[in-house]
């Protein structure tokens, strides 16, 4: 079973639903019963935006997130031990 998600005001966390790819972003309260109407009637909508919203959400897992700052950390460390000779 996949959540789908409806993110109401960008304040919350936008990065976590893509905006129609995910999920729906909305900022009134028309727009998200619009949203839950289109949900409601289109089960492969929903299906579509459920498998991409599980495929999303594992990017926020702890050990991919750690992998990049390692990474990032990594190259930041291999600037600043090698000296610019081209001065």
């Amino acid at each position: 079973m996949t959540k789908k998600k409806i993110l109401a005001g960008a304040r919350a966390a936008p990065a976590t639903v893509v905006d129609g790819e995910t999920g729906f972003q909305v900022k009134t309260v028309t727009e998200m019963h619009e949203r839950l109407r289109l949900l409601i009637q289109d089960a492969p909508l929903r299906q579509k935006l459920g498998t991409a919203g599980v495929r999303h959400a594992r990017t926020f897992d702890w050990d991919t997130i750690a992998r990049i700052w390692e990474e990032a950390y990594s190259q930041l460390a291999d600037r600043v031990s090698t000296p610019d000779v081209s001065s």
